[in-house]
């Protein structure tokens, strides 16, 4: 889903209610945020990028065995081929992420940083205030909302998760305020 030539925002809160049925290898969820310009070269992803709230990857196996389940955070700048730039940040979840539970993501897009914060933590689990250079500063164009299920290599092997599929995330609701 997209909303893309619908709706479009520059900075402010965004949140999202969901829950995802099971760990399923191979098929990863997210949440993100696109520009159309992501492919503009040369300002860093101040004139445009892509922004991952979050993206749920149950089997990294590029990672140690304890790490390899995690909400993966990110920003990608300057296109998606030579010259593409990306910083992420990750945050380790468990098996019991999965199921029945609700999750709620509140996101913060300010003029000097994004944090993102999982449930009802306290702390972001994603924060780039005072590192907004390292993710090629702070994305300062409309961006559209994607939701996603995507399948690949990343995630691990699709083809060895036929007793779980079909998976699904299921979303209540996306809420999104701005800045003011």
């Amino acid at each position: 889903m997209r909303t893309r030539k619908k709706f479009s925002q520059n900075k402010g809160l965004y949140q999202i209610r969901f829950r995802i049925d099971r760990k399923t290898e191979g098929l990863w969820y997210a949440f993100w945020l696109m520009s159309d310009n992501v492919s503009k070269i040369g300002n860093g992803a101040v004139d445009g990028g892509e922004i991952d709230i979050f993206e749920v990857v149950p089997n990294d196996k590029n990672r140690d065995p304890g790490q390899r389940n995690y909400l993966n955070s990110a920003v990608h700048w300057d296109g998606y081929g030579s010259d593409h730039q990306s910083k992420a940040s990750q945050k380790i979840i468990d098996s019991s992420f999965y199921g029945n539970d609700w999750h709620i993501v509140t996101f913060e897009w300010t003029d000097d940083y994004y944090k993102a914060y999982l449930d009802d933590e306290t702390e972001p689990y994603w924060n780039t205030e005072g590192k907004a250079q390292e993710y090629g500063g702070i994305v300062n164009v409309e961006n559209y909302i994607k939701l996603t299920a995507e399948f690949g290599d990343w995630g691990g092997d699709v083809t060895k998760s036929s007793e779980s599929l079909p998976a699904a995330m299921y979303v209540d609701w996306v809420k999104v305020y701005k800045q003011e």
